[in-house]
């Protein structure tokens, strides 16, 4: 459905303005590693949003990766991380999708089920990793 996501982010901006687009440098973040099997079995449709698919993240202007994991608060070890821009220049794109209690979700829009061979690139694309710092609190 990644016709729909595309269709989404245009409307979104066509309400919203540049708001609903995040910028290139804007980070983006998903709790434990980003393996390829992670991706895939992450990947699937938003709730709240169809006919949208693909993988949730946390991302919000003007923070840090660390400041965004403490928002996040995910109940990983490890965070993966990497820009909007990175994600973009691999073909894909961010979206927000705040949900009850995730006001910063926002979610990568990939088909689903996500092929292996995209799940690899963009694995390998979530290739910068900290230690949680919501966990060790």
């Amino acid at each position: 459905m990644v016709g729909a996501g595309i269709q989404y982010v245009e409307d979104l901006i066509t309400q919203f303005g540049d708001y609903a687009r995040p910028s290139d440098e804007q980070y983006v973040i998903r709790g434990g590693y980003a393996t390829t099997d992670n991706l895939i079995g992450g990947t699937g449709p938003v709730r709240g949003y169809a006919p949208l698919t693909g993988f949730s993240t946390t991302s919000a202007p003007g923070m840090s990766p660390s400041e965004l994991a403490m928002v996040a608060k995910y109940k990983n070890g490890m965070i993966s991380y990497m820009t909007v821009g990175q994600i973009r220049s691999l073909g894909y794109d961010v979206v927000p999708t705040p949900l009850p209690g995730q006001p910063l979700h926002h979610t990568v829009i990939t088909p689903y089920p996500l092929p292996t061979n995209q799940g690899e690139i963009l694995s390998n694309a979530f290739s910068s990793k900290f230690v949680n710092p919501a966990k060790a609190q």
